[in-house]
């Protein structure tokens, strides 16, 4: 059993730096549960639980079975969950209607996408990348939402306190860089293969950190209180 974890941690350590940042804020989580237990923001402990148990049995698919496929069939689960996971959060901190509604009828119109996407279009072995353009785009529409409802809040602000503009913050950024760059890759890729894996990874690494460093300011922002329906 010694033998078995220490090769196992030759072979998964180090991680990556992008890793080190989604650990952190699964800690940051466990560290300050008090302070977000009976508020939105408890969601983000069973969340993050989700996110570092995915990245690590995706290394682990990687670098002990060299299984590409695997990793693809298990973020292409993920991913999904990923988007609907925030798309709830902003759903619980909206006050115009119409933004809940908008929300409300994502969750079954991309839930059905994604089926189809997956059974029909680019299938479960493969990244889908349909997936991901569709959803990094509305989590973009989504932030702006809430910055609008942000806007119109009446009453003296201090936004750097506002736990909830710090996650919208942090899922602007990441979104938009991914979105971004998807509707590209595939054009870069075929003109500059090496060039373009190279790019993609750095500057998603990096948005990476920056959308899991908001996430950890959220919580240490936050202060208990009762939670609001």
């Amino acid at each position: 059993m010694a033998n078995f974890v220490q090769k196992f941690a030759i072979k998964m350590f180090p991680l990556p730096l992008h890793m080190y940042f989604e650990i952190a804020a699964l800690l940051v989580c466990l560290l300050f549960w008090k302070r977000i237990d009976n508020t939105r923001l408890k969601w983000f402990l069973p969340f993050m639980i989700l996110i570092v148990s995915v990245e690590l049995t995706g290394r682990y698919f990687k670098k002990e079975l060299g299984k590409n496929e695997y990793n693809q069939m298990l973020y292409n689960i993920s991913i999904p969950i990923e988007y609907q996971f925030y798309a709830y959060i902003f759903l619980l901190h909206y006050r115009t209607v119409l933004f809940k509604k908008v929300i409300r009828i994502f969750f079954i119109a991309f839930s059905t996408f994604v089926l189809l996407n997956i059974l029909f279009i680019q299938g479960f072995r493969e990244h889908n990348t349909n997936i991901v353009k569709a959803g990094t785009l509305l989590m973009i529409v989504f932030s702006c939402f809430y910055f609008s409802d942000l806007i119109n809040e009446e009453g003296e602000k201090h936004l750097f306190r506002y736990p909830m503009f710090w996650i919208a913050t942090g899922v602007l950024l990441f979104n938009a860089g991914e979105f971004l760059f998807s509707i590209s890759i595939d054009y870069l890729y075929d003109k500059f293969p090496k060039e373009t894996f190279k790019v993609f990874a750095s500057i998603i690494f990096k948005l990476i950190c920056v959308l899991y460093t908001c996430i950890s300011i959220a919580v240490l922002c936050s202060e208990r209180r009762p939670q609001k329906v």
